[in-house]
Parts: structure tokens; sequence; C-alpha cells
């Protein structure tokens, strides 16, 4: 897959979700209530709103992280407190629902969750990942 910026990203999870209609959305945590989205209305207005807790640079980082090799990469003590502020429920449903339209392999999908999961406890742990 190759990298895009979370704008663009943002971008197109909007038209998406306003082209699709999903009911309700699987969550990657289970620990933590999640927000259920009902028409794909308020599914563009749930990533509007968790994507806009995050700064471009920020999400830009994780992003990579989740989705890319994450060789190096690093996550600030700013990206992880804005990450946390967002919170796991967001964090998750961003996951999963650019998860949904990239209709990876179960492998592929399994490492990207397992990852989504790694940066928010190391973010919660130490508070950045270098």
């Amino acid at each position: 897959m190759s990298m895009i910026n979370l704008s663009s990203f943002i971008f197109v999870l909007l038209c998406i979700a306003s082209a699709t209609a999903r009911p309700t959305v699987d969550y990657v945590s289970t620990s933590s209530p999640t927000p259920s989205p009902g028409p794909s209305s308020d599914i563009s207005h749930l990533i509007q709103e968790c994507a806009s807790k995050l700064s471009i640079s920020c999400g830009d980082a994780i992003f990579h992280y989740v989705f890319g090799a994450a060789i190096g990469e690093t996550i600030t003590k700013e990206c992880c407190s804005q990450l946390i502020h967002m919170g796991r429920p967001c964090h998750g449903f961003l996951t999963v629902a650019t998860l949904e339209r990239l209709n990876d392999s179960a492998e592929r999908e399994e490492r990207i969750l397992t990852k989504n999961n790694q940066v928010w406890e190391l973010c919660v742990s130490d508070g950045q990942i270098n």
C-alpha cells in the first residue's frame, strides 16, 4: 500500500462513508465504550470528529506506524498526548474504518490491528514511541 497523508485519507473515508450506509462498526477495543454510528452521515460525522482531535502531522505519524512498516517510526509525546485525548474508541474506529476500505488479507489485517493496539499501549505507558 502506498502511504497517503492524513488529509487525503480522511477525504477518501468521508467520500466512501457518504456513499455507503453501515449501521454499526466492530471496534478494536472492547475495554472502552465505543461510538455506535448509524447511517453514513453519522459515520462521516464520527470520522470528522475523531480525526479533528489529531494534528495532520500526528495523524500522519500514527497512520504510518499502524499501516506502514513502523521501522524507525517515532511518535512524539505531543502525538501520543493527542492520541490519548482522542480516545481509544476513536483510534479503533479510524483503524477499522480504514481496514474495511482496504480489502487486505486477513494476515495483514491482523498485523494492523496488533499495531493499532501496540501504538495505544506504548503511548499510554511511555508517552512516546522512539
